[in-house]
């Protein structure tokens, strides 16, 4: 409980602290034509305000400057990343997918693949996709590749020429690529960082193509949890020039351009949400996100505060983000969502928690005193099970015993011409009673009794539940904020989007309830949702 008290706090805190700087952001959901479709990937058209989202059933686009909608263009089946790269001779751009089966590019509508990027190679998987100053960079089980810089009028795939990173980069599982400009300030120069087989790579590559003048470095890895291994790999964030994301920890390497040691790593440990695990970095609208399987977070730098974006999209499983500028898209949970607006340039609590509402630690210990009347104190039956061995083990016996006896004698006598007979018998009777008390201690029991374990496995069980409910009473308490706060900032109560905020918050509101009986409402703040 300790712990989960503690993780609220922090929570809270860096909340507090990160909305004094950045406002909160009010998301919504984007209908798509296939609802419920298990998307993996998003990518964005920042010149053409193109849309395209990517699954395990193929590709769905939106060009909302023709405002169509979402079209399922039929082609690659197992999509892994999507990119769209604007070309002059097509207005929508192009649109470049990473599958399972190879490299595909989309251009006016048709798909054109698997591409050819290397001898043997067009059936190879593609996990990831990267442009930067008219180069493309692939990420697959064979390597990095990369194209030439073509001329403007040369970006039809199959006018690319690939090549793959020269040695002594080995050809093996990419982990995580990163392409952009050299963050060493090297002017004009671009980098290609790339996580193959554990091993970190940097390859400055030079401005004319031409691969054997490029510069190949091997760089240390952070030290990281034992077990983890990368999951993303991202240039240019704040905070960092490189960053490599493990499941719970930021690794983060400035290469000397600002007040930082020159090639030092550090690493920083975000709070994530109990039991969730990052799956990727972006840098978006001023602020460092990162998508994890519990929620989207948010944070000034990657050195933090972090805190939980607004809702839902704070607790739901994030799978991709693409963005720039005033947009970004986020994929996760089988939806779509999209920032709506910001609003609020104070905490959230003050936005949207009246001050005579009750603290999240107060709703806390009412729902555990709720609970350990229903469960029982562990402690307690702990403690009776050790002092048990003090106890005696008592036992009283009772018993009966009864004896008889019986006895028969006959004689016969002679005198003087007459005979007699002669009867002689006896009978005796004898009976007891006993009771017996008796008291045994067996004091091995005060040393360690068996039962303790049993009761130690229960223990364990009343406090994960304890656990389970402090986080649930902590996203309900936090999430019905930010739905308060987003309903204030509506001036127009009646207005459809402000009606269903306030529904939402009476449900979180109802959700409190049941977990404190009722208390929630009966101390929040007058005339609260």
């Amino acid at each position: 409980m300790v712990r989960c008290l503690f993780l609220a706090y922090c929570l809270c805190g860096a909340s507090a602290s990160l909305a004094e700087v950045f406002p909160t952001i009010a998301w919504r959901e984007i209908p798509t034509a296939s609802p419920g479709a298990a998307w993996t990937t998003v990518a964005f058209d920042s010149v053409t305000g193109g849309l395209a989202l990517g699954g395990p059933d193929g590709v769905w686009v939106w060009e909302r400057t023709l405002n169509r909608g979402f079209t399922h263009r039929l082609g690659p089946r197992g999509v892994r990343d999507l990119i769209f790269i604007s070309a002059r001779r097509t207005p929508t751009g192009e649109l470049w997918a990473a599958t399972e089966q190879g490299l595909y590019q989309s251009v006016g509508g048709a798909w054109l693949g698997p591409l050819l990027f290397s001898p043997g190679a067009a059936r190879r998987t593609v996990s990831r996709l990267l442009a930067a100053e008219g180069r493309i960079a692939l990420a697959t089980d064979r390597g990095v590749f990369l194209s030439d810089a073509p001329s403007a009028d040369e970006l039809g795939g199959s006018e690319f020429r690939w090549r793959a990173l020269p040695p002594p980069v080995p050809r093996g599982q990419v982990q995580g690529l990163a392409l952009g400009q050299s963050p060493a300030g090297e002017r004009g120069a671009l980098e290609c960082w790339a996580l193959i087989q554990g091993e970190l790579w940097r390859v400055v590559l030079s401005g004319t193509g031409d691969m054997r003048k490029t510069r190949v470095e091997r760089r240390a890895l952070p030290n990281a949890p034992r077990g983890d291994w990368p999951v993303d790999l991202a240039l240019g964030l704040p905070g960092a020039d490189v960053a490599i994301l493990y499941p719970t920890v930021i690794a983060g390497l400035n290469m000397g351009t600002g007040p930082e040691i020159s090639g030092t790593w550090r690493v920083w440990h975000p709070v994530l949400p109990p039991g969730a695990r990052a799956l990727r970095v972006h840098s978006a609208l001023g602020r460092v996100w990162l998508a994890t399987d519990r929620g989207l977070l948010e944070a000034p730098t990657l050195a933090g505060p972090w805190r939980r974006t607004g809702s839902p999209v704070g607790f739901q499983s994030i799978h991709s983000l693409a963005g720039s500028g005033q947009e970004l898209f986020v994929v996760g949970s089988k939806k779509l969502w999209s920032i709506e607006k910001s609003f609020g340039q104070g905490a959230v609590e003050t936005e949207g928690q009246d001050r005579s509402d009750p603290t999240v630690v107060e709703v806390q210990r009412v729902a555990l005193e709720i609970l350990d009347r229903s469960l029982g104190q562990p402690a307690r039956r702990l403690h009776r099970v050790r002092a048990r061995g003090w106890w005696p083990e008592v036992s009283v016996r009772a018993a009966h015993d009864g004896d008889e006896f019986r006895d028969f004698r006959y004689d016969q006598t002679y005198t003087y011409g007459d005979t007699r007979h002669l009867y002689d018998w006896g009978r005796d009777h004898a009976s007891g009673y006993a009771v017996s008390l008796a008291l045994t201690w067996d004091l091995r029991d005060t040393v360690f009794d068996p039962e303790e374990i049993g009761v130690s496995r229960e223990s364990r069980a009343v406090v994960a539940l304890r656990n389970d409910v402090l986080d649930e009473i902590t996203q309900l308490y936090f999430d019905r904020l930010r739905t308060l706060a987003a309903w204030n900032a509506y001036a127009d109560k009646g207005d459809s989007e402000a009606v269903l905020l306030k529904l939402r918050a009476e449900e979180l509101a109802a959700g409190l309830d049941a977990w404190t009986d009722g208390w929630f409402s009966r101390h929040a703040a007058p005339g609260a949702p």
